[in-house]
């Protein structure tokens, strides 16, 4: 055997099994189908509560609300920025960075697990809405099947892209990762995608909602342009490329004092 032959690294995948049976094994992924599932369930109750006479555009209202308001922001929320400051103030990442996978392709494998989570999450949580507010709705329910199915689609794109936002800030600054990553949502998506004019546009959750609704027209004022739809999915695309490489890049960089997360 050639000593000087170096070690072959693992591939990502053993990072993704690893992190993918960590969330099996806490209570972290439970918690997040619990929460979602409340936010479905009391929505869908308001709903037929109110007993709406244009069952459809009601259930896109509701959409907006559980999913693209709450659901979308918490559950990647809950995900993105613990990936890697859990690991540090645990002391726990010398042991995965030891295991010759490299921080790439730990930092890649991590990430896909927990998107992997906050996107299926997402993704069935507004199948359920669509299903508890419109199935008693027959004719509406088979109308705007396929519209539920491309806002589902919207927001778990919606969600991968915020769980590399936190994954990001999660490796940026570890001691501040829930803060930066609120802020950055708070800020920079639920405020910019409410902002006036061509400010919006800057905001993923705008793009997302192109795609829920198959297109977005101008404002009353005219000062938000139509984007269509390969243009909105295009530009999440980028986006979430960028936010993962961003993330991968700062966890290769940085040093990280081993139980201290700042």
């Amino acid at each position: 055997m050639n000593a000087s032959a170096r070690p072959v690294e693992a591939p990502w995948t053993a990072a993704f099994s690893l992190q993918a049976l960590r969330y099996l094994r806490s209570a972290r992924l439970r918690l997040a189908a619990i929460l979602s599932g409340l936010v479905v369930l009391g929505v869908v109750t308001v709903f037929h509560l109110a007993a709406p006479k244009a069952p459809a555009a009601a259930w896109e209202t509701s959409q907006d609300l559980a999913i693209g308001t709450l659901v979308v922001f918490l559950v990647p929320f809950m995900f993105g920025p613990a990936l890697v400051s859990e690991e540090v103030s645990s002391r726990t990442l010398p042991f995965l960075l030891v295991r010759s996978v490299g921080r790439i392709r730990l930092g890649l494998g991590k990430l896909v697990a927990a998107s992997a989570a906050t996107v299926s999450i997402v993704f069935v949580a507004s199948l359920l809405l669509f299903v508890g507010c419109l199935a008693p709705h027959g004719e509406s329910f088979g109308t705007a099947l396929p519209a539920a199915l491309r806002s589902a689609a919207a927001m778990g794109l919606l969600a991968a892209y915020y769980t590399a936002v936190g994954f990001f800030w999660s490796a940026a600054i570890p001691s501040s990762a829930n803060v930066a990553t609120a802020i950055h949502f708070a800020i920079l998506e639920f405020g910019v995608s409410h902002a006036p004019g061509f400010v919006r546009l800057g905001a993923m959750r705008h793009m997302a909602s192109v795609l829920s609704h198959n297109g977005l027209g101008a404002d009353a004022g005219g000062s938000i342009p139509d984007v269509p739809t390969w243009a909105a999915a295009a530009i999440l695309a980028l986006a979430l490329s960028g936010a993962t490489v961003a993330g991968l890049l700062a966890f290769q960089g940085r040093e990280y004092r081993i139980g201290v997360t700042s």
